[in-house]
């Protein structure tokens, strides 16, 4: 186990220093910090924002906490959900590129190994970016409106946009797995998402749609509607629960048809 542990450290070393390398996560998280940040700093007329929330004026700071919440979850959500699996589409493909899978063929490497470590790569490398930009983005919106809701406001970062992260940063890994090169992995991973996304689209239940990789529960959860009888103070709620409950149990089907697919491969070889 602790040589098993050794090689999971080693796989995921490299694949964080690749990832940076390559670039296309760097972008991602600059378009973030970039689009995260615009929203405090554009925002002059408080008055303003509290009307958003539609919501009475004697509750103005608990408006201004959902439009912080709102702010800053809906464009993360929203890059971390559709763009983060295309971000990380190649990190398998580019082994099989470079034909670094032949190599990886004649040692003792296993499937469930190779896998655990490009996956604990490529979420240590994007929880990182995001735990820079979370400094950032809090202390532009301190400087800017003063105090607000930091308990609702952190919920988001770490349950929320980690949730995320691992759940949909795993798809793009693992949905990609087998593709000889990088533009046939992109192509493949938004291929297949769209289908996930249509298939699971069908009302068979809440089950059932739960698993959609929108995570629609989890990306509209902050959005005041007609219904709303009061103001989302939380993100531990049932909805959002159950989203990322039913989100790790796709992963792990996903996660077992991958390692099937490297299993017979290394099998051939």
């Amino acid at each position: 186990m602790p040589k098993d542990l050794a090689i999971i450290t080693g796989i995921a070393r490299y694949e964080f220093k690749m990832l940076w390398r390559r670039r296309a996560l760097i972008v991602l998280m600059l378009s973030m910090a970039l689009i995260l940040t615009a929203a405090p700093l554009l925002s002059s007329d408080l008055d303003s924002i509290a009307n958003i929330a539609d919501v009475d004026k004697d509750n103005v700071d608990t408006a201004l906490s959902l439009t912080v919440a709102l702010a800053t979850w809906l464009p993360m959500a929203t890059m971390l959900i559709f763009i983060l699996p295309v971000v990380v589409a190649d990190t398998i493909p580019l082994d099989n590129q470079y034909h670094v899978d032949e190599l990886l063929n004649t040692t003792q490497l296993t499937p469930a190994t190779y896998l655990a470590g490009k996956l604990l790569g490529v979420w240590v490398a994007t929880l990182i970016g995001l735990a820079v930009i979370m400094v950032i983005v809090s202390a532009t919106w301190v400087m800017q409106i003063g105090s607000f809701d930091f308990r609702m406001y952190l919920e988001i970062w770490m349950v929320n946009a980690v949730a995320v992260t691992i759940l949909n940063g795993g798809l793009g890994v693992l949905l990609a797995v087998g593709q000889p090169n990088r533009r046939r992995a992109v192509l493949v991973v938004i291929g297949l998402f769209m289908m996930l996304i249509f298939v699971l689209s069908f009302d068979l239940g809440e089950a059932w749609t739960l698993g959609s990789p929108v995570r629609m529960s989890m990306m509209t959860y902050f959005i005041p509607t007609e219904d709303t009888e009061t103001l989302v103070t939380t993100v531990f709620n049932r909805e959002v629960m159950l989203s990322i409950a039913a989100g790790f149990i796709q992963l792990f089907i996903i996660w077992s048809i991958a390692w099937g697919w490297l299993k017979y491969q290394q099998n051939r070889a």
